[in-house]
């Protein structure tokens, strides 16, 4: 499904052998039209798949930021769940105390 006009689309996904411990990560962000912008792709040692799927995230939102293709869809095959912020209390005002901590 291609993201609306203007945005961009960041597709990702890790990789994980539980025997050797050795993993990847893949990326690709695509225009609106679908069209390939750039892809990454990179080793990981001694991890594990939800490292994997997390730094698969973080390199592409790194990339996405840095050559400010925004605003940005991701999509990964990963199971995130939202919650809404009366769910999420605490991590809510540990997000807002850290806001505090940067301003001082």
């Amino acid at each position: 499904m291609l993201p609306p006009s203007p945005n961009y689309k960041l597709n990702i996904d890790g990789s994980y052998d539980p025997l050797t411990h050795k993993g990847g990560i893949g990326g690709v962000i695509r225009n609106h039209q679908g069209h390939w912008i750039f892809g990454y792709s990179k080793p990981l040692y001694n991890t594990t798949v939800l490292q994997a799927e997390l730094l698969a995230l973080l390199h592409g939102l790194q990339l996405a930021t840095a050559k400010r293709l925004l605003p940005l869809t991701v999509e990964s095959d990963s199971q995130i769940n939202h919650i809404y912020r009366e769910g999420n209390t605490v991590a809510d005002a540990l997000a807002l105390y850290g806001k505090k901590l940067c301003l001082s």
